[in-house]
């Protein structure tokens, strides 16, 4: 299944929120082990139109298993060409 990832060169994937906070692999991956993943193009402008700001970024494709389809994992990420992190 073909899900939409963010990506940045300086913050690395977007990991997700929480409180108010935005988590990218390369500042501070929470110990997250998956990337928040989006259904569509037209899913990511939604939710980037709630934030404050926005870092550049790059939308990009990550193949993810169909039990797992809204997260993709490292492995994933990095099978489709991104950066893997340390949880």
């Amino acid at each position: 299944m073909i899900r939409y990832v963010l990506f940045s060169d300086e913050a690395g994937v977007y990991l997700g929120s929480c409180m108010g906070l935005g988590f990218w692999s390369k500042l501070d991956s929470a110990g997250q082990t998956h990337a928040c993943v989006f259904e569509s193009e037209a899913q990511v402008a939604v939710m980037l139109a709630a934030w404050d700001s926005q870092p550049p970024f790059a939308m990009r494709t990550v193949a993810v298993d169909c039990a797992d389809e809204y997260a993709a994992s490292i492995q994933e990420c990095a099978t489709a060409g991104l950066p893997a992190w340390a949880p």
